[in-house]
């Protein structure tokens, strides 16, 4: 009799162990957010490019008094190998900012990654920054051709 209580509660601990398991699989991506800010100096606005676990926007956000921000692009997005891999860079060990000393004035670029209760902004002005341009490539990728951020690690490295 005591074996068969000890296989009911094996068995039960074994159920339990596999709900556990199963729920935190289902739930295994977490929110986030990831804002890509380009401004040049040129311009009076910038573009806003937002990711999130299930969609993509494109934004002109304008500076001039009077006009409104505009939708570009929008674009569900689901479960994929991309958005994991957007989820899992990590930009929380980068500085807060990254400047060309060569160049006065040009491309700017900030990130903002928000995840569960943590906030990371990083700039970057006229500046290459690896784990910022994996980030770019696989947002890159999800965009049509005509909203991709510009950042081109050659050219920036050779203006350094």
């Amino acid at each position: 009799m005591k074996s068969g209580k000890g296989l009911f509660f094996l068995f039960a601990f074994v159920q339990f162990l596999a709900c556990e398991n199963n729920s935190s699989f289902q739930n295994n991506s977490k929110p986030f957010e990831i804002s890509i800010s380009t401004k040049t100096l040129v311009v009076e606005g910038c573009t806003l490019t937002i990711v999130t676990n299930n969609q993509l926007s494109v934004f002109q956000k304008s500076y001039v008094p009077g006009t409104r921000d505009s939708l570009l692009f929008v674009r569900d997005l689901s479960p994929s190998d991309t958005i994991q891999r957007i989820e899992k860079i990590r930009l929380d060990k980068l500085e807060k900012e990254y400047a060309n000393p060569c160049i006065d004035d040009g491309l700017e670029i900030t990130v903002t990654s928000k995840k569960g209760y943590s906030t990371k902004s990083v700039t970057l002005a006229n500046y290459y920054q690896g784990e910022v341009g994996n980030l770019i490539q696989l947002v890159n990728s999800l965009l049509p051709t005509k909203y991709k951020i510009w950042y081109d690690k050659e050219e920036l490295l050779a203006a350094y």
